[in-house]
């Protein structure tokens, strides 16, 4: 029924401007219930629309794209979708954003991923245009490992917000730093890029 489809989605995410965590919906919850899939929340759909280069399809650029690859958290249209199956899911795993269900972390995934974010780390790697090739290497591993493996870690716990994370993570990385590792290049990459301001998020998996 039309209010089932709607109890789905409103028990899948609240947004906040507040910064209580009081409403989060999982604070109490268990490490195993962040497994539990749901379709894909209709304020997260929003939310990635809105991250840069998501209006087109990261590989051709065709528009409005509604397939994704979790694994890179960017979005992409129907065809590309069927050559990144292709390469399998160790490489890429496939859902619709408006018909598969999604987990919790992988969710994440594609909130704190994007099309700009994930393209601009190639052309850093001289691999803007080698399209067919790209997925398959070196640098492609990092960047997917890294990514999958902060959502895991932002799964554990209340999610601030795409902005706030940001803002954390400079800050551990300011407060990291020695005077010789300013004055010297540091040889590892970092996935993320500088986001717009979005509003607070606060995803609740229904049981």
């Amino acid at each position: 029924s039309s209010s089932s489809s709607s109890s789905d989605d409103d028990n899948s995410l609240s947004t906040s401007s507040s910064s209580s965590s009081s409403s989060s919906g999982l604070g109490d919850r268990t490490p195993c219930e962040y497994a539990v899939s749901t379709k894909f929340p209709r304020s997260c759909r929003n939310l990635i629309r809105q991250l840069p280069g998501n209006d087109r399809c990261v590989d051709c650029l065709a528009p409005n794209p509604t397939w994704a690859s979790v694994t890179y958290g960017c979005l992409m249209c129907l065809n590309c979708s069927g050559r990144h199956r292709s390469y399998g899911v160790s490489v890429s795993t496939v859902r619709s954003i408006d018909m598969d269900h999604w987990t919790h972390s992988q969710i994440l995934a594609m909130l704190e991923g994007g099309n700009s974010q994930l393209q601009g780390f190639y052309q850093r790697h001289n691999m803007g245009s080698l399209v067919e090739k790209r997925y398959q290497t070196k640098a492609a591993l990092f960047y997917r490992s890294h990514l999958q493996r902060h959502a895991r870690e932002l799964a554990k716990g209340f999610y601030p917000g795409r902005d706030v994370v940001r803002q954390q993570q400079q800050q551990r990385q300011a407060s990291s730093k020695s005077p010789r590792q300013d004055s010297a290049r540091t040889a590892k990459e970092t996935v993320s890029t500088a986001p717009p301001a979005d509003k607070r998020v606060t995803i609740a998996v229904s049981q």
